[in-house]
C-alpha cells in the first residue's frame, strides 16, 4: 500500500515603486511602510515576482504616478519642519536633490525565522515647496529638466505648478547611477538672491529587487532600513536647515499554493514482471523484475521537503514482507516529478528515495498545477528468485510519502 500525505505548516524579482515620505517634526523618525506580496495564479503560473500592495494616495496627481508605465508606485504624505532658502550661486543653493547607494536589507519570516536579501535601490527623487515666487518660475529653463541631463537624472514626468505658489519636480535618476547613488542640480536665475521654501512632501522612487518567491517559504517576511536626510545625508537637497530619520519597514507576504491528489485505487499498488508472468508459467525463469508505477497529481508554487516512511525496512528502503516466515525482500522507490528539482538543480525524473532524513529538498522551476508525476516501485532480480522460492506466498508492505510544504 502507498500512501502519499501532504503536511502544511501554516506559520521577492524587481519592484520599481515611487514613495512619499513624511516628516512629522525635526529630528524625529519618520516610518513608512511598503507592502508587496506573491500569490500563484494558475492563469500565470510562469509568475515569479511579488505584487506592491502599498496603496497610492497622490490626491491631485493620482493618474501621473500610479499609472506609471515603468511600474514604478508612489504614495504621499505630508512634510513639514524642513525650508530652503533657493538662490542663485553654488549648486547645494539651488536645486539640488542627492540619493544614497544600494544597500541590502534582510527580511526574516516571522514564523519560521528565515531570511532573504533584498537590494534597495533609488530610482526618484523630487519633492513638492511652497512658497512665492514659485519655484518653477525661478529657475534657468524648465524644472522638469535637469542641468545633468542625461549624466546623473533625465527629464522629469512631473513638474510644474499644483496651485498658486506650490511647485514639484521628480527627476528619474539614470539606471546607470541607481546602484551607485547620484546628485541632480537645476540653477536659478542670476537675479535670484532669495526665495524661501517650505516643502509640503518628498518624492522617492525605489527599486526593490528579492529573491524568487518560489524559493521561500510561505509566511511574512519584514524587515526594515534608515536614511538621513540632511544637507550632509544620506538624502539631501542642498543647503538648508533640516535634519530627519526617515525608516522604510518592508512586509512581504508570500502565500504559496500546495496540494496532492491520488486517483482513487492508486493506493494499492501490485507488483508484476515487465510483459507478465508467462516467462514463469511456461519456461520457470525467474522474472528480472517485479514493477509498478502509480500515478498522483500535485500543485505546488514552493519548495518543499519529500521523505519515506516504511512499514517494513530494510536497509535504507522500504521493504515487502513474507506472510509465510516473515522474511523480508527490498523494494526500490523513486519519483518522477515534471517541473521540479532536486537539490542539485537536477530535474525529478526517477529520483531514487531512501529512509534517510530529513529528506529530498525539491524545488519548483515555475507555479505547477495538477501536475501528472508518478512513484515508480521495483524489486530487483536477486530478490524476485527468493521471492519465488516459496510458491504461493504473500508479499505486502506500506509506503508513505509524505511531502512537507513548510507552508
Amino acid at each position: 500500500m502507498m500512501t502519499l500525505i501532504q503536511r502544511t505548516w501554516v506559520n521577492a524579482v524587481a519592484l520599481i515603486m515611487l514613495l512619499g515620505v513624511v516628516y512629522i517634526a525635526p529630528a524625529l523618525a519618520v516610518e513608512r511602510t511598503i507592502t508587496a506580496e506573491f500569490r500563484p495564479h494558475a492563469g500565470n503560473p510562469n509568475n515569479n515576482s511579488f505584487t506592491n500592495t502599498t496603496p497610492c494616495s497622490l490626491p491631485g496627481q493620482a493618474n501621473a504616478w500610479c499609472n506609471r508605465p515603468n511600474g514604478s508606485f508612489p504614495v504621499s504624505m505630508a512634510l513639514s519642519g524642513i525650508t530652503k532658502d533657493f538662490r542663485h550661486g553654488a549648486a547645494e543653493d539651488g536645486v539640488l536633490v542627492r540619493t544614497p547607494a544600494a544597500r541590502t536589507i534582510q527580511v526574516t519570516n516571522d514564523e519560521s525565522g528565515d531570511t532573504a536579501e533584498l537590494i534597495l535601490e533609488f530610482t526618484d527623487l523630487g519633492y513638492q515647496v511652497r512658497g512665492l515666487p514659485s519655484l518653477y518660475t525661478v529657475t534657468q529653463g524648465s524644472l522638469d529638466t535637469p542641468d545633468n541631463l542625461g549624466v546623473n537624472c533625465t527629464k522629469g514626468r512631473l513638474a510644474g505648478a499644483l496651485s498658486t505658489g506650490v511647485s514639484l519636480f521628480l527627476w528619474p535618476i539614470v539606471a546607470a547611477k541607481q546602484a551607485t547613488g547620484a546628485e541632480c542640480v537645476k540653477a536659478l536665475k542670476p537675479e535670484v538672491v532669495s526665495n524661501p521654501q517650505s516643502f509640503n512632501s518628498v518624492l522617492i522612487g525605489y527599486k526593490l529587487t528579492s529573491p524568487n518567491p518560489l524559493e521561500m517559504r510561505n509566511g511574512i517576511y519584514r524587515g526594515s532600513q534608515s536614511y538621513t536626510l540632511s544637507p550632509s545625508g544620506d538624502f539631501s537637497f542642498g543647503s538648508g536647515n533640516y535634519s530627519e530619520v526617515l525608516t522604510f519597514n518592508f512586509e512581504l507576504n508570500v502565500q504559496h499554493d500546495f496540494s496532492i491528489r491520488q486517483p482513487p485505487g492508486s493506493e494499492n499498488v501490485v507488483l508484476t514482471p515487465p510483459g507478465g508472468w508467462e516467462q514463469w508459467l511456461h519456461r520457470g525463469t525467474a522474472p528480472p523484475s517485479l514493477q509498478r508505477d502509480s500515478q498522483f497529481f500535485i500543485t505546488s508554487s514552493s519548495p518543499l521537503t519529500l521523505s519515506m516512511h516504511c512499514e517494513h525496512l530494510e536497509g535504507l528502503t522500504c521493504g515487502l514482507q513474507s506472510k509465510l516466515d516473515d522474511s523480508i525482500v527490498p523494494v526500490q522507490v523513486a519519483i518522477t516529478v515534471p517541473g521540479m528539482k532536486n537539490a542539485q538543480g537536477q530535474a525529478v525524473e526517477k529520483l531514487a528515495l531512501t529512509s534517510r532524513r530529513p529528506g529530498e529538498r525539491l524545488g519548483v522551476e515555475s507555479y505547477i498545477v495538477d501536475q501528472r508525476s508518478t512513484v515508480h516501485f521495483q524489486v530487483d532480480g536477486p530478490e524476485v528468485e527468493q521471492m519465488i522460492r516459496q510458491p504461493g506466498s504473500r508479499w505486502r508492505g506500506g509506503v508513505t510519502l509524505i511531502f512537507d510544504a513548510g507552508l
